[in-house]
């Protein structure tokens, strides 16, 4: 059971079927086993990233002379898996905050297409 405690005003009292209470000392140590799976799948792609709280940074560096068609694609994956991943562990990537960032000097991302974009369950993310 439990309910939430705001401003001095508490909210009804529901069950819960999943997840610890809101406040728990244990919570933040219990998300990050249940979601240290998501490290393991960018690892399978050889991607970086840094993990924290609820947010995930998913990195890769792409070389002026590479093909960044290969790279995207690389990521798409990899994203795509992660949100399978999270479908069936009752999560849900929300594409409305996620990003695809280019971040280089002038001079290196004149060279590349900067409408990077990916697609991510029908959702385009740029």
């Amino acid at each position: 059971m439990q309910s939430v405690f705001i401003d001095g005003v508490s909210s009804l009292v529901s069950s819960l079927q999943f997840g610890v209470p809101q406040g728990s000392v244990l919570g933040p140590l219990l998300f990050t086993l249940y979601t240290s799976p998501v490290a393991d799948i960018a690892e399978c792609y050889d991607l970086k990233y840094h993990l924290y709280a609820d947010d995930t940074q998913i990195y890769i560096y792409i070389s002026p002379d590479a093909d960044g068609q290969v790279q995207k694609k690389l990521v798409e994956n990899c994203v795509r898996d992660i949100s399978k991943w999270m479908a069936v562990n009752k999560l849900k990537l929300n594409c409305d905050k996620t990003d695809v960032i280019l971040l280089g000097s002038q001079r290196l991302l004149k060279d590349i297409d900067t409408r990077l974009s990916i697609i991510i369950d029908s959702c385009k993310v740029t």
